[in-house]
């Protein structure tokens, strides 16, 4: 807002100097009226506001904002406790909302059930209170406007004849990948586990989890839920070795594994990397040839149920690696990466895309 703006409307005549330097030196005799300029709020305090009057009143911002000294509160185990025990499903949820469909394989059936929309919001304001205060250091972020590429667009519009299948079936799928004899599909769900279709189509069935913490009791559910990620564990990208048949998949908690084609417990791999922990594996692609695993590890300080953070703070701490299957050794291919994501090979294997989330590109 400039000086000359808001500077006060003087009554007196402008035409003479010295009748307006006597004007200023007598403030009593100065009579003032409200600027024509209306002051510029900032852009910050109508977000807030437009915030707090929003129609969610559990909204996790709204939350922050109504409860500034919640920001103070750090996360102790005391805490994750009580809110781990508030929010799981009572007798009365239970007996309020159709029980999910189990089958002998483990895998499950969803059914309808009540709004989640509380609760989501409970579990997002938890997220605020505990963690993310304490640990958040924003940089500033430039972000170019994405670049429209010519030829990618469907022109044949094949997206709309396709059929949707196995609705509700398998929560929250990521990845999915069929084995090399045609098997499948594979799918990385929500609640830890990556689950197998059955040849006759009939059911899915678990196949393996990276968790060595997981128990059907905690984790199988038709509705998982975020806080539970860290001991469910949560596989993100996965494909299988097209020569030997064995799955390589990401945890985003627990790193790089392998299973053999026959399913049941995974091995794990790797899950640091120069002395650093992977804090959110996130995708793979694997090039039969070089006997490696191409791999993508989103960030070394937020786990991946903390992606907003992640996404707000804009740091560069992901990381491309390689995995040499013979040998077990990984390698830093690219580093200083905001939120790096998918990966995939290209088609003559002659190099590796990834994908840098914050950036758009």
């Amino acid at each position: 807002m400039s000086a000359r703006c808001c500077r006060p409307a003087v009554r007196q005549s402008f035409s003479h100097r010295s009748s307006v330097r006597q004007s200023f030196s007598h403030r009593s005799s100065v009579r003032q009226r409200p600027s024509r300029c209306s002051p510029r709020v900032p852009l910050v305090l109508i977000l807030a506001a437009l915030l707090l009057a929003s129609p969610y009143p559990d909204g996790p911002v709204r939350a922050a904002f109504a409860r500034p000294t919640a920001w103070a509160i750090k996360s102790s185990s005391e805490a994750n406790k009580a809110w781990l025990e508030a929010n799981q499903p009572t007798s009365e949820a239970n007996a309020s909302s159709p029980p999910a469909k189990t089958t002998k394989s483990g895998a499950y059936k969803s059914s309808p059930g009540p709004n989640k929309s509380t609760s989501q919001a409970n579990e997002w304001a938890f997220l605020f209170r505990t963690r993310w205060a304490d640990n958040f250091r924003p940089v500033r972020v430039r972000v170019p406007l994405p670049k429209l590429i010519g030829g990618l667009e469907d022109k044949k519009n094949r997206l709309a004849k396709t059929e949707r299948r196995y609705l509700g079936q398998a929560t929250g799928p990521e990845s999915i990948a069929w084995d090399p004899r045609g098997g499948g599909p594979y799918v990385s769900v929500s609640d830890g586990r990556i689950l197998r279709r059955k040849a006759d189509d009939s059911d899915w069935e678990a196949f393996t989890h990276a968790s060595p913490h997981r128990t059907s009791a905690l984790c199988d559910s038709r509705t998982p839920k975020l806080a539970l990620e860290a001991k469910c564990g949560r596989p993100l990208g996965m494909a299988f070795h097209p020569t030997t048949g064995d799955l390589y998949f990401a945890d985003a908690y627990y790193g790089l594994f392998k299973v053999s084609s026959a399913g049941g417990p995974a091995t794990k791999l790797v899950d640091v990397v120069d002395g650093e922990r992977m804090m959110m594996c996130n995708d793979l692609d694997i090039d039969a040839a070089a006997n490696a695993v191409y791999f993508t590890d989103s960030s070394s300080r937020w786990a991946r149920r903390d992606f907003l953070p992640l996404l707000l703070e804009g740091r560069k701490d992901g990381r491309l690696m390689k995995y040499d299957i013979g040998t077990g050794r990984t390698t830093v291919l690219v580093d200083k990466v905001a939120f790096a994501n998918g990966v995939a090979l290209s088609r003559d294997k002659k190099f590796v895309v990834f994908c840098e989330t914050t950036y758009l590109r």
